[in-house]
């Protein structure tokens, strides 16, 4: 269990449900390692790719559940890009 040490190591170390409270309170922290940030790089290519292509592919460029037939714009895609890259908080 986590208790032991001062960090969380993303992509390498094992996720517990222990582990994920002792995160959350604090007293031990979570980062991402080399490995995982590769792995994020990786996957961010497929999706780039995709969009690219513009394929639809569900989840990616669609909704979810009942909106999973429908086509999320570019302009929407680009301004949740934004959002979620930290670039407007």
């Amino acid at each position: 269990m986590l208790a032991m040490i001062q960090s969380f190591n993303y992509g390498t170390d094992q996720l517990r449900v222990g582990d994920v409270l002792v995160i959350a309170s604090g007293r031990a922290k979570a980062v991402l390692g080399q490995q995982a940030i590769r792995n994020i790089n990786v996957s961010r290519q497929h999706v780039q790719h995709i969009v690219e292509q513009n394929k639809t592919v569900y989840g990616v460029n669609t909704g979810f559940g009942i909106l999973a037939n429908t086509k999320i714009s570019d302009e929407i895609l680009l301004l949740f890009n934004i959002k979620f890259s930290g670039a407007i908080v």
